[in-house]
């Protein structure tokens, strides 16, 4: 398995976070709205928050290490759609990090439309408004060394998949100071849910909440 980051995934809870999010996707485009609210209401929330503040509580120390200099930078290029989404599809949305099955983004966001109780978000991930998963298993790109440090937008070279717990838990850290080793641990036929996104996506807006 990966290595580096110590722990994740080692919880059956967390682990099964992805594959219920999938249950209640393959739910809606069945025309199954009740099974998928029951599926995503299934997530232990409880467990996703815990894993979040694990990893933080672990990374600070290499966070701290950081020069205030170099937490910021007002460098950063746009890194384009087709870009992003050709790293994540490379690394089979599993992070490179912590081997765990990252999901598209936007098949959150068309659940959430769906099951605004269920799946709470906000705009701006407002943590008492918004569900863990959106912290803990959202697919991001990660700059194996940071812009800040003089990293580039290469994606053969220095972008990877990465949840966005291990992104956020790092920030500009680098992956030295943290003892994170970066590996490709693929998951046979994850894809991160994304072919499901539009087909989510129409459904939400032709159908509407499905919870008040």
């Amino acid at each position: 398995g990966p290595t580096g980051v110590s722990g994740h995934e080692s919880t059956e809870p967390v682990e099964m976070a992805s594959t219920l999010v999938e249950q209640a996707a393959r739910h809606v485009l069945a025309h199954r709205f009740a099974e998928a609210a029951a599926s995503l209401r299934t997530i232990d929330q409880d467990a996703l928050w815990a894993s979040r503040a694990s990893k933080r509580r672990a990374a600070a120390p290499a966070r701290r290490r950081v020069p205030a200099s170099r937490r910021r930078s007002s460098e950063r290029g746009s890194i384009s759609l087709g870009t992003i989404r050709g790293v994540l599809t490379r690394d089979g949305y599993v992070c490179r990090y912590c081997g765990r099955r990252t999901i598209d983004i936007g098949v959150l966001k068309a659940l959430s439309a769906l099951f605004p109780l269920s799946l709470p978000r906000h705009r701006n991930w407002k943590k008492t408004e918004c569900h863990p998963i959106y912290w803990t298993h959202v697919a991001s790109l990660e700059h194996l060394t940071p812009v800040t440090h003089g990293g580039t937008d290469d994606p053969e070279t220095n972008l990877v998949c990465a949840c966005y717990e291990c992104n956020d838990a790092r920030s500009n850290a680098l992956l030295s100071d943290l003892g994170w080793s970066p590996s490709l641990s693929r998951r046979p036929g994850w894809d991160g849910l994304a072919p499901l996104a539009v087909p989510l996506t129409a459904r939400a807006r032709s159908c509407g909440p499905q919870e008040r």
